[in-house]
């Protein structure tokens, strides 16, 4: 009534991302409460209303923005001076009520007594250990639910890692492999495993997912110590070979933001080579590629209910995040099948039907070129993704030239080096042909690299490179995987290796 209520909202399409509410009293604003959408905590949409705010409090001639109680370091940052206030506390002279009073200040003496005499070991391990049950809660319930697998494997990995095992294993799946219907027999050539990532940050977003970087860190010091680790050049040259009967080599397809910020960081700590493919018409811009569309769409919808016929998708739940994620990945697989006409007929009717916006939009997601250059002067080498990120298979001549020929150009443009190593899009045997195959081999690359899980060795196709992606939680499993993988090899699927990979 008086008009000193202000109350904000950010919003994205229908889904409101976070809020703020204060009093606003003649040019002096009182935050009393904000908040934000949990599941968008990576773009910290809090933190740009609030700043978005205060520009236009200063801008309206408000001169002082006071973030009331406590003085938490988050305050501070913005600038915030320390004022004393006076709290009061008033109810009648009642033993509850006193309580009521004083129980907070009394708790909070109580901890601000003991805190000095708690070693700080015991805190790092109290924080750890909720760290730790937090990553194995999903498998736990899966084990609880039913089969124990989950529980198996992070008993068979444990062993693995803190037994002489390990040390075997290794040697094992060094020289030998294990034939089917032949048994165990000495291995004739060397092996070399691709790791394949996407994003590395810690944001837990289940629509981007994301090895956190404690986790990259850890299998990046495994693979340091245990392995040789090599460049896709050396891979190429023949040199890979030579260094070791079992090499590993690291890379990361699309060109996110997060490898720079990231999973760099951890590479040029302990100066460990990667290629990193860039989609070249995604590298310092804010376009999303169609996938990276659509997964955005699901998060940000506020729809409870789809229903799309183009896609095989008829009146698909999305109440929960289970649901919503389940028939996200029908759709995203529903779409890759289609031809590139179809597909953006029926993203477009999607886009409806969540009633998001057709373009969609995320600053600082796709890397920029200042940030390839400060990683390619660092060791860090770039191959060619396409320019658009399409399905190649099917694609005219014309079009796989375009694509293939233009990533490759630009990268060469802006790096001023040759750039050897191509990535299929997907990379399913499904994703690319013949054809393609053709355009790569003569664009001049010397690798091209599939998503086709597996090892390589020294006379296996070099623009058929097979690549695995380390989804592991527990640093353990990922150790056991490893060895497993390559004594194992891609002759079948056991039903060992069916519970390994969960």
């Amino acid at each position: 009534r008086q008009g000193w209520l202000a109350f904000h909202r950010l919003d994205w399409g229908e889904r409101a991302l976070a809020m703020q509410y204060g009093f606003l009293y003649g040019n002096r604003f009182h935050l009393l409460q904000e908040g934000y959408e949990p599941e968008f905590a990576g773009l910290r949409p809090g933190l740009a209303l609030r700043a978005w705010l205060m520009r236009r409090w200063i801008e309206s001639g408000v001169q002082e923005y006071d973030f009331l109680a406590g003085a938490a370091p988050y305050k501070l940052e913005w600038g915030a001076k320390i004022k004393q206030a006076v709290l009061l506390r008033l109810a009648v002279k009642r033993a509850a009520a006193m309580a009521f009073i004083q129980t907070p200040q009394v708790q909070e003496n109580f901890k601000a007594t003991l805190r000095p005499f708690v070693p700080k070991a015991l805190g790092d391990w109290r924080r750890k250990r909720r760290e730790r049950l937090a990553q194995v809660e999903p498998e736990a319930q899966q084990s609880s639910n039913g089969t124990g697998t989950a529980w198996t494997r992070r008993a068979a990995a444990a062993l693995y890692a803190a037994t002489p095992l390990g040390a075997l294993g290794r040697r094992l799946a060094s020289r030998y492999e294990l034939a089917p219907g032949r048994g165990l027999r000495r291995r004739k050539s060397p092996r070399c495993q691709i790791l394949h990532y996407h994003h590395v940050n810690d944001d837990a977003d289940p629509f981007f997912p994301a090895v956190s970087v404690e986790l990259f860190r850890s299998q990046m010091q495994h693979v340091a110590r245990k392995f040789s680790v090599v460049s896709l050049d050396e891979l190429a040259s023949g040199e890979a070979w030579r260094k070791s009967d079992f090499c590993v080599a690291i890379t990361f397809d699309d060109g996110y933001r997060d490898n720079f910020s990231s999973a760099f960081p951890v590479l040029k700590e302990m100066g460990l080579p990667a290629t990193v493919f860039l989609a070249t018409s995604h590298i310092g811009s804010d376009e999303l590629t169609w996938y990276d569309k659509v997964f955005l769409a699901f998060k940000l919808t506020t729809q409870t209910q789809l229903t799309l016929e183009p896609a095989g998708v008829i009146r698909a739940p999305l109440e929960t995040l289970a649901a919503r994620l389940q028939t996200l990945s029908r759709v995203v697989l529903a779409l890759r099948a289609m031809d590139e006409t179809r597909r953006q007929q029926t993203t477009a009717e999607l886009f409806r039907a969540l009633r998001m916006p057709a373009k969609l939009h995320l600053p600082n997601f796709m890397l920029d070129w200042d940030e390839v250059r400060e990683m390619s002067r660092h060791g860090i080498q770039f191959g060619a993704h396409t320019q658009t990120h399409p399905v190649l298979a099917g694609l005219s001549r014309e079009r796989l030239d375009a694509e293939i020929t233009g990533s490759k150009r630009v990268i060469e443009e802006k790096l001023q080096v040759l750039v050897r190593h191509f990535a299929f899009p997907f990379g399913s045997r499904n994703d690319f042909d013949r054809m393609a195959k053709q355009a790569v081999e003569e664009a001049g690359f010397e690798t091209a690299a599939t998503t086709i899980w597996g090892y390589n060795s020294p006379h296996e196709d070099r623009f058929e490179l097979k690549r695995f992606t380390p989804w592991e939680s527990d640093p353990r499993l990922f150790a056991l995987k490893l060895d497993w993988y390559r004594l194992r090899g891609i002759a079948g699927e056991t039903a060992m290796d069916a519970s390994l990979r969960g």
